[in-house]
């Protein structure tokens, strides 16, 4: 689970401020409030290609940002599975990527995907 601010809401977009980053994406819930702090999971619905748009990276710390429209993770490798599911840890959350079978090894991975495939459920506790 993340916690961001929401900064501006576009139709079902909404740009957000969390501590690993600033970012925008796909907002699943009730329309949320500009400047009020949600709790959320983040689900990345895309498949990841090694060399493509997923790869290891020296940076150690978890990080988001959106350029031009493209939607930037850093984030610590945590399992992957046969069936191709890479865990990894996006700051204090797990989040899942469909990924193929890793090349080489490194324990910190950056990945490249579209907002449109990145969506915020809120949570509610």
């Amino acid at each position: 689970m993340t916690k961001i601010t929401i900064l501006e809401i576009t139709g079902n977009k909404v740009s957000f401020s969390s501590s690993l980053g600033d970012a925008l994406a796909i907002w699943n819930g009730e329309r949320p409030r500009k400047n009020d702090c949600y709790d959320v999971e983040i689900d990345i619905d895309d498949f990841f290609e090694w060399g493509v748009n997923i790869n290891y990276t020296a940076y150690e710390e978890s990080s988001i940002e959106v350029v031009d429209g493209i939607f930037k993770g850093v984030a610590k490798v945590l399992n992957y599975e046969d069936d191709g599911v890479l865990s990894v840890m996006l700051g204090d959350a797990v989040v899942l990527l469909e990924a193929g079978s890793p090349q080489g090894s490194g324990e910190h991975i950056v990945f490249f995907t579209s907002v449109d495939h990145v969506t915020l459920y809120p949570v509610h506790i």
